[in-house]
């Protein structure tokens, strides 16, 4: 064919496309072929967030590919590719351009792409897409759009495509592809046949958070829309945590209790190789990502199959027991556009559960197969059929074969043949003995579409939440307040004698003593020196005194004191609320949420937060001493409500005091210790990559005399060399470090903690009582010099040093006056 010609050009106006015409575009004429076949064109111009598209820089060349398909009548014996070769620009005239077509060789294929890259300065302040007319031309010459333009475009040979401007700062990505003839576009049920792999997607973005804003900036879905509507959603992760049983991660993507995965949430997955049709499901377990060099999230350590939450992925499939699935609308591999934020897939039972590698690093992978295989999906495509032999149990399955090395037997999960999957394996991840470096993303045909019976257990929750009964929908439910007298068994009976308990020191380096003071027991745990945890306990005379316990959580209830639920400081889902409710009294205090802004200053606090500060203040200082006591000047009051709990962690902010102190109002709670896994194992992290000798060596770590032997060795090894030595001497180090103290806080009690030692090597965490109200009020001393000059004045307090709280002297010598008139009487008698 010979080339185009300058009286070629003319022929073609611009009312033959007016949606090309303009300066920032290209003319690309498409004519139907002599054959009558109707081509497919793409033309993809990408761009960055820096460029747009304005022709080609000088010296850039771009590269051109067209793809004419046709039936083989319509295909001519001979294809043909274009060269690009810029032409001079003249004065006054625009640069025209010209593609070159040369013969190549006949029965060739060609293929096209084009790439017009721009600098930074030429950044288009909108985007373009079909629809409204551009504008007009001029004879000739390009008509003047003053705004630049961001296109990627697919031009169809017959069809009139114009061209608007949308919103300013858009950046869309438009793929529109030529339609071939009805013979030559694929049916869903050939499509279905092929192998089950998705598509390959795009460089994934830095972060969930950026990723969670494209992909919701992004205006078309260009997925089909589908068969159905989910029986349970929700539009944020909050009402999703609180509404369903089955899912109460606010952060995490795997919810699971008792060892059992209760509920797996499926959003924006950037690890490689993950699948989902309308009844199969491969995902990963989670874990192990993290960002690379250029800042990217990658797999960036190994899963350790040991992991918490990857055994509890075992014992659920080993149980039987079936787990609730839920999609999120970043989801990139469901077959249809999903319809609300996050919905309700259904039930599913874990068939299969594997390690492989990505970006080098090992990932726990699971199958996941549908429990209802006779109903369709709600999931799939609209006006898709079922899958071929979906309702049925497939008698064949992918071929599984033993390890020669480890005796396991395992399917042939990917396509290129049978794979040892299991992470301790010698073989693990080679074939025919030759490590693995690079795997496709496909999978075994047979592996996808096998269908499994399900003969497991009913599911322990419903699928849907229980509907609330107006008229019992809001019942008055009793605090079921219990005092430490409890503990003897009788309930009706007032009792003023010390209370029992039921603390527990399990750690050997753990010293006790106990002792009292007028009604209250008070017990003192050390775990080194001047680092302690100190218990008081109440008993129903101390609470039930004028400004006691009793009177304090009457007024947290029928007061309002301005306990909210308040956002995450640092969520990694945007719009999630703290478990508990909390108000802050005093000093602004930031831990995981933020109270610098709402801080009430204890001049106007209620009365009851001021005795507090007096009651924790006696007790501190009657185990620290009056002189190594700062005094507190903030209040935290926290309220928990069905389920809340807060998780290991310690209160070692640079900005604290080295006491911190705690009344317990309400139902009974558990607080236990343990030491931190770096402090306890010598291991820098969980996956253990590197023992690091300059770890403190505690009483009570594991293997204490190993871990002296290990750093005495420091000096004669590599450092890889003295972390495999370690993982030899200390094999068998639990991921998580046993508890070493438990105290059973009741209603009254006070709790404390001394020692700045003790936030740095240990954590703890508190589990109220399931189904009861509970309220800890937390006092601590923030430094002043952290916080600002205009706050300061918010910490300032008188507790009415003439009348300090003394511990109720006066109900323990009421008490002993009662033993001895009681002792009279039985003498008389």
């Amino acid at each position: 064919m010979a080339p185009s010609t300058r009286r070629n050009k003319r022929r073609s106006s611009s009312s033959e496309d007016p949606g090309l015409a303009g300066p920032q575009q290209k003319k690309l004429k498409c004519r139907r072929s002599r054959w009558g076949a109707t081509p497919s064109l793409i033309v993809t111009f990408p761009h960055s967030a820096k460029e747009h598209f304005m022709g080609p820089d000088a010296g850039a060349t771009p590269s051109l590919t067209v793809t004419c398909p046709g039936s083989a009548e319509e295909h001519p014996a001979r294809s043909h590719s274009m060269e690009y070769s810029p032409a001079k620009s003249r004065r006054g005239r625009s640069q025209k351009d010209k593609l070159n077509l040369t013969e190549p060789d006949a029965g060739t294929t060609p293929s096209l792409t084009v790439t017009f890259p721009c600098s930074a300065e030429e950044y288009p302040a909108g985007s373009h897409s079909t629809g409204c007319p551009p504008a007009k031309a001029r004879r000739g010459r390009p008509p003047r759009n003053k705004k630049k333009a961001s296109v990627i475009l697919t031009i169809p040979p017959s069809a009139e495509e114009t061209i608007t401007e949308p919103d300013a700062g858009a950046t869309p990505s438009l793929l529109v592809p030529f339609p071939n003839s009805a013979e030559e576009q694929p049916t869903r049920s050939d499509a279905m046949e092929s192998l089950p792999t998705n598509p390959p997607r795009s460089k994934p973005p830095r972060n969930k958070q950026k990723a969670d804003q494209q992909y919701n900036s992004c205006s078309v879905d260009t997925r089909p829309k589908s068969w159905g509507m989910p029986e349970v959603w929700a539009e944020t992760r909050p009402e999703l945590c609180e509404a369903l049983p089955y899912f109460k991660t606010r952060q995490g993507s795997t919810y699971h209790l008792d060892g059992i995965i209760r509920g797996k949430l499926l959003d924006l997955d950037l690890g490689q190789r993950t699948y989902m049709d309308d009844e199969c499901i491969v995902t990963r377990c989670g874990g192990g990502m993290g960002e690379n060099e250029l800042g990217e999230t990658v797999q960036a350590r190994d899963v350790d199959v040991r992991h918490g939450s990857i055994t509890c992925y075992q014992n659920t499939k080993d149980s039987r027991i079936p787990l609730q699935v839920i999609i999120g609308s970043n989801n990139l591999d469901c077959p249809s556009q999903i319809p609300y934020r996050y919905c309700v897939m259904g039930l599913f039972h874990i068939t299969d559960i594997w390690a492989e590698k990505s970006n080098g690093k090992i990932v726990m992978m699971i199958r996941l197969e549908k429990v209802d295989l006779y109903s369709k999906s709600w999931w799939a495509a609209k006006n898709s059929k079922l899958l071929p032999g979906a309702g049925t149990i497939t008698p064949a399955k992918a071929i599984r074969r033993a390890c020669a090395s480890c005796g396991i037997i395992s399917p042939t999960v990917f396509k290129t043949g049978w794979i040892c999957l299991q992470q301790t394996c010698p073989a693990f991840w080679t074939m025919n003995g030759i490590p693995i470096d690079y795997l496709e993303a496909c999978y075994n045909e047979a592996f996808i579409k096998e269908r499994t019976a399900f003969n497991g257990f009913e599911a322990p929750f419903m699928t849907t939440p229980k509907p609330l009964d107006p008229a019992v929908a809001l019942p008055v439910i009793p605090h079921k307040v219990t005092p430490s007298s409890a503990l003897l068994g009788d309930l009706t009976a007032p009792f003023s004698g010390h209370a029992l308990s039921d603390d527990q020191h399990l750690g050997e380096q753990i010293t006790c003593r106990n002792g009292k003071h007028g009604l209250w027991r008070i017990h003192v745990y050390g775990f080194a020196e001047d680092v302690v945890a100190f218990h008081f306990h109440a008993n129903e005379a101390i609470n039930a005194k004028f400004g006691g316990a009793d009177s304090i959580l009457n007024a947290l209830q029928a007061q309002d004191i301005g306990l909210e639920r308040r956002p995450l400081r640092r969520a990694v889902v945007q719009g999630t609320y703290s478990a508990h409710f909390s108000k802050n009294f005093g000093l602004p205090y930031d831990y995981i949420v933020s109270h610098e802004d709402n801080s009430t200053p204890f001049h106007t606090a209620p009365t009851q937060i001021r005795e507090v500060l007096r009651r924790v203040t006696w007790a501190a200082q009657h185990i620290v001493g009056e002189q190594d006591t700062n005094p507190f000047n903030e209040v935290l009051a926290v309220g928990y409500f069905e389920g809340g709990k807060m998780g290991f962690h310690d209160d070692g902010e640079t900005t604290l005091g080295p006491t911190v102190t705690s009344l317990s109002l309400g139902c009974p709670a558990l607080i236990s210790w343990r030491m931190k896994l770096k402090y306890y194992s010598g291991f820098v992290n969980r996956t253990r990559d590197r023992y690091d000798p300059s770890i403190p060596i505690l009483p009570g770590c594991f293997r204490f005399e190993k871990r002296i032997e290990l750093n005495a060795m420091a000096g004669t090894m590599t450092p890889i060399e003295l972390t495999q030595k370690a993982k030899e001497l200390l094999k068998g180090c639990p991921l998580s470090p046993p508890v070493v103290l438990k105290m059973k806080l009741r209603h009254g009690d006070i709790m404390g903690m001394h020692g700045v030692d003790l936030q740095k090597y240990y954590e703890h965490e508190v589990i109220p009582t399931p189904g009861d109200l509970r309220f800890a009020l937390t006092c601590r001393h923030i430094k002043p010099d952290m916080v600002p000059d205009d706050l300061r004045s918010n910490g300032d307090i008188d507790l009415d040093e003439a009348h300090p709280y003394d511990g109720d002297m006066d109900l323990y010598e009421d008490f002993k006056k009662e033993q001895v008139a009681t002792r009279g009487k039985a003498g008389r008698r």
